[in-house]
């Protein structure tokens, strides 16, 4: 039987993992997570840092260019197993918007690192509201954008966030991919594209 401090321990560091795992792909505020885990902001802080340890979660660093006055600094939190992070949280559903972000995000995350590719992830969130689910910075210095829909169809409004990001990064934007669930490809102005999630993952076999 565990000792009564070795529980406690316990008892908070699975509430805190519980809290966190609700808030997949969200910007991490430590106040709301220590307030809704019942714990200070120092010790959920220090939870948070255990879950990223043992590869439960990982942090998606904020984006810092030139513009820093006019972006948000917070990292943007992932739970690289989606069937623990849907226990934790008690979803039964289907895959919801912030689980569909993850998986996509958390995929790209393994590969860069597994492949030890010349890749750096981010995200973007600018203080008047505008979010990039994912920045990915190619050995050459350019920029693709990513938003991460949970539809099985893409509009070009959905590549709003993904105009006019120019004044915003430190290298060119070389494309803006609105990425879904569905099965067709699309292409807007702007080098915007409209791509399903499937194919960026999908297996090339030749013959």
């Amino acid at each position: 039987m565990l000792e009564p401090p070795v529980q406690d321990f316990l008892d908070d560091f699975v509430r805190l993992e519980k809290v966190a795992a609700g808030r997949t792909a969200t910007t991490i505020n430590f106040a709301d997570l220590a307030r809704d885990a019942d714990l200070s902001p120092l010790t959920a802080k220090k939870y948070l840092c255990y879950l990223e340890l043992s590869y439960q979660t990982f942090n998606l660093k904020a984006y810092r260019g030139s513009a820093s006055d006019r972006l948000i600094k917070a990292p943007r939190l992932h739970f690289v197993d989606l069937g623990v992070q849907r226990v934790l949280s008690r979803w039964r559903e289907g895959a919801n918007g912030p689980q569909v972000e993850t998986a996509v995000v958390g995929e790209l995350h393994k590969l860069v690192r597994t492949l030890r590719l010349d890749v750096e992830m981010s995200c973007l969130r600018t203080k008047d509201g505008r979010e990039v689910d994912l920045l990915t910075r190619l050995p050459g210095g350019g920029y693709l954008a990513w938003e991460i829909k949970s539809g099985e169809r893409a509009a070009p409004a959905d590549a709003r966030h993904l105009r006019g990001l120019a004044d915003l990064l430190d290298g060119p934007l070389l494309a803006g991919l609105v990425i879904h669930q569905g099965d067709q490809v699309d292409a807007w102005p702007g080098d915007l594209f409209g791509l399903p999630a499937a194919s960026l993952f999908a297996q090339v076999t030749s013959e």
